[in-house]
């Protein structure tokens, strides 16, 4: 089991520490809120950049928790999340912390533990903690 991250967030919430590996191979650590409400992920645009990824227009738009709709852009990238790996599309946006949706955890299966404030991904054939 991992902690939830209670200083950057109140309430605490379960943060990941994934890496993203760009185009060529460049890898970068950032920690990814785990959000089983949001459609997609989003990697930090300065992630994306440090990565050397080629950061484009997409033809969608976000949707925020208040209503309000933002242009996105999207990158090809890798995500590694333990001994998963998951390439695909990601929006990219200027955000300090990254979002692991539901793209991802549709995957997995994510035990969320509020009160103790800890989190696991279990596989069928794994567990990673």
């Amino acid at each position: 089991m991992l902690a939830y991250a209670g200083n950057d967030f109140e309430p605490p919430a379960p943060i990941a520490r994934v890496e993203v590996v760009g185009p060529a191979g460049q890898r970068v650590d950032v920690p990814m809120l785990l959000d089983s409400g949001a459609d997609t992920s989003v990697v930090p645009r300065r992630v994306a950049d440090a990565v050397g990824a080629d950061v484009r227009p997409s033809p969608y738009s976000l949707e925020l928790f208040d209503g309000t709709r933002v242009p996105a852009e999207e990158a090809d990238l890798t995500v590694h999340l333990a001994p998963l790996r998951f390439g695909g599309r990601y929006v990219v946006q200027d955000k300090e912390y990254g979002v692991l949706g539901r793209n991802v955890l549709r995957h997995v299966v994510l035990r969320l533990d509020g009160p103790a404030q800890e989190w696991s991904i279990v596989r069928r054939d794994a567990s990673i903690d």
